[in-house]
Parts: C-alpha cells; structure tokens; sequence
C-alpha cells in the first residue's frame, strides 16, 4: 500500500522531471544548430558537472562501474536525472514501516574519492559514441524517373516473381546503399550516371564484408541494371561495356554445405516412420522424400502444385531456376510417403505442400521457405544426427548420383544445372572415391628378362 499522499508526490516528481529534461533538450546546442566547438564545451561543461555533483551531493548513487549518461547511449553532453520514487529525507508515515528499508546507520557514505575519476568519465562517454558512417560512393541526388520506366522496375522485371526477384532486389538495394551511404533508395537511384570509378569502389566496399558468392551476386546484379539502362538508351554502348568490365571475387576453397551419409539418411526416415500418423508427419515426410529423391531446391518443392504430380508414374513436373523446366522421377518409397500425403490433404487445386495448422487441418496456402528450413533442423535433432540445410539434401542427391556410377552428364540433367562445374560443386564423395577410381586403372603388367 503506498504512503499518503505518496502517489501525489510522485506524479509532481515526475512532471518536474520531464519538463526539467525538454527544458534541458531545448537548451543543448544540438538542438539550436549550434557549432562543433560548442557542441564540444558542453560537453566539457556536463562532465564537470557530475564531477562536482559526486563530490558535493552525498545522496548521489555509488558508482558500482563506469559512469553511464541518459540519452540513448550517445554522448550528448546533458546529464538527466532519474526521478526517486520516494521522496529524500521523509519518512514513512506514523505508525507504518518501509519495506526492506534500509537502516540509516548502515548506509556507506558517498565521498568523491568513491566514485570514477573523471579521466574515466571522459574515457568511457567517449567510447560509447556511434562508429562513424562510411561516406557515399557518390554523391548523385535522387532521380525521378519515369512512372514504371526506371531502371530498378525495368531490371526486376526480367526475373520470376519468388526468390530469384527477391534476391536481385536485396542485391540492388544493397548496392544503392552503399553508393549513397543509405540516403538514396534504389527505386531512385541514378543508375545511369555510374561510372567505373563508382563501380570500382562499390567493388572495394563489398570487399570483406560479405561471403565470395554474395560478392558475386551482388556484381552481378549489378552488371544487369547497366545492361537495363543500356536497353533503356540511358548510356552509350561504349559505358556498358566499360561499366560492366569490373572483376569478380575468388570464390574460398572451402565448399558450402554438406552431403548426408547413408547412415544418417536411414536414421532420418526411420524418425519420419515412427514419429506418428499424423497430418504434419505425413506431410514432413513427403517433403523431406521430395527433397532427396528428386534433388529439388526448396524454393521448388514449395512451388509445386497438385497437378505437377502425376501419382501414375511417379513424376513431378518441376519449374528450375531460370525458367528451366524438368522432370523429376520418384522411386517406390518416396512415392509412397507421397501419396499417403495427398490422401491426406485432399485431392483440392493448390500447393502440393500445404501449410498443417497445430489441430491438423490443412490450409490450402503454400509453405515458406523458412518452415522448411525450420523443418529440416527439427526432424535432424529428433533423429539425433547434425542439422542440415534443405539444400543439403540437394547435394546428397548429386552426390549419391555420382557414387552410383552415374555420369556427370546425367547427373547435370536431374538437378537442373546450367553448367556442369555447378555440378561438380555438389560432389561430396571425398577422397575415398577418388583412390577408389585410381584403383580401377589398369596397369600393365612387366615381365623381366631372362
């Protein structure tokens, strides 16, 4: 219960306490435009003030660390009090004890040889200042294209709506930030007053700060938006050519990834198996098969439809990557689990691989791919083997192919690669493989003379 008239007393405080804090905003030569020399006697004037407050004011708080200033980690220069919560030097009221007080003759006096020196007040204010923002690439003000005519819109609309626009977008969004130091938004951009100096130091920015292949993502995509404002007639064909020749990065020795052994496949499925008969492990179970047995990505199991599948001969019809169209084969066990699927979800139009709310019933709208990564991690603790990636089971595909005997050709054709080198980036067979292919050599055999 609080004390009478305690209530009261804390409102007043705290109004006393905001209108003290705007008085002192309003005040701060930040707020009024001043110069950086005053900015830096104010805060001179602040630090001297705490000094002289912990040396004077013996109801101060003990310093138990470094000395933290109000104002949103920054070092402002002002100082803002916290308001009590009950009032200094009044007591509780007759008749009734504070709880968990503390008795007077107990508290420890705070002198200014107890509190942080002020060469420490100084050095900590002053390392917890914002790292300072790289400058812009270029300083080009925003653009205003025409409506539905710029190149960002124009350069977007030439990739499938789904992941391949939505990292492009990223991409380019991202090249725009670091061009402009973030003032500049992409849609506005002046892509088309880019020189190779720009490109160069866009280059020397996304140099360290990201992974090799989205380095290379990143170029590319730039590469693309020249190439839009060259169609646009934006740029001479001359600045295409020399705005696009920027060289790429180095791709590291260590492949992404990993490819799961058969063991740990057998373990996997074994957990699908005995996990239950419920909606969610059927369709867990179907989509994991999926994965493996056709080498999908995920992006393109999530976009198959019911009328992809074809229960007959086992086939799923299957959109790639870049408008490639190809044909996955089901073998008999992930056909199974693959129909028990369907019979449970219902023979209704939509997404093969449908949203399964907690009560079990199907929602007819398509998994993200988060779930699916989401998934994966939850059946791999369950099956009590190392987490694995969608994309994972990718590679084990490939994988497995070329362990079987399978030619690179072949292989290229069931994963819908563009190139072959892709290709051979998804063989995980390790050098047991490779001694096993020298063994096959045939030698021949020498006979000595006699």
């Amino acid at each position: 219960m609080p004390w009478p008239g305690e209530r009261r007393r804390e409102q007043k405080q705290s109004e006393s306490g905001v209108q003290q804090r705007e008085g002192q905003r309003a005040s701060h030569p930040l707020a009024r435009g001043s110069t950086a020399a005053e900015v830096g006697r104010g805060a001179d004037e602040a630090r001297a003030r705490v000094v002289r407050r912990a040396s004077v004011d013996p109801g101060i708080r003990r310093a138990r660390g470094p000395l933290e200033l109000r104002g949103g980690g920054r070092d402002t220069g002002i100082h803002h009090p916290r308001p009590s919560r009950c009032p200094p030097n009044r007591g509780p009221a007759p008749g009734r004890s504070r709880p968990n007080a503390v008795p007077p003759a107990r508290r420890t006096p705070v002198t200014a040889a107890s509190m942080v020196p002020e060469k420490d007040i100084v050095r900590t204010m002053g390392s917890q200042r914002k790292p300072k923002q790289e400058q812009a690439v270029c300083d080009f003000a925003p653009y205003d294209y025409p409506p539905r005519s710029g190149p960002f819109g124009i350069c977007l609309s030439q990739y499938r709506p789904g992941a391949s626009r939505k990292s492009v977008t990223i991409s380019l969004r991202r090249i725009a930030r670091i061009a402009s130091a973030g003032e500049v938004p992409a849609e506005k951009f002046a892509w088309h007053r880019l020189r190779f100096e720009h490109v160069a130091r866009i280059r020397e920015r996304l140099e360290g700060g990201y992974a090799p292949s989205t380095q290379n993502h990143t170029l590319s995509c730039l590469r693309s938006i020249i190439r839009t404002c060259w169609r646009l007639e934006l740029i001479s064909g001359e600045d295409r050519e020399r705005l696009s020749d920027v060289r790429g990065f180095r791709e590291s020795g260590q492949l992404r990834g990993r490819a799961l052994s058969h063991a740990e496949l057998e373990r996997l499925f074994a957990a699908l198996a005995s996990g239950g008969d419920s909606t969610r492990v059927k369709r867990d179970g179907a989509l994991l098969s999926v994965l493996f047995a056709a080498g999908l990505r995920r992006q393109e199991a999530i976009s198959l439809s019911l009328r992809d599948y074809d229960p007959k001969i086992g086939t799923l019809a299957v959109a790639g990557k870049g408008g490639r169209a190809r044909t996955g084969y089901l073998q008999a066990g992930p056909r199974k689990a693959l129909d028990s699927w369907v019979r449970a979800r219902g023979r209704k139009a939509g997404p093969l691989f449908c949203t399964v709310l907690r009560s079990g019933k199907v929602e007819p709208q398509p998994m993200s791919p988060r779930a699916v990564y989401k998934l994966c991690h939850a059946w791999a603790k369950k099956a009590k083997i190392p987490a694995f990636a969608p994309h994972d089971l990718r590679r084990t595909f490939v994988t497995h192919l070329l362990d079987a005997g399978v030619d690179l050709g072949t292989a290229q054709a069931l994963a819908g690669h563009a190139l072959v080198k892709t290709t051979i980036l998804y063989d995980r067979r390790g050098e047991s493989a490779k001694q096993a292919a020298s063994l096959r050599l045939a030698f021949p055999e020498i006979h000595a003379r006699r």
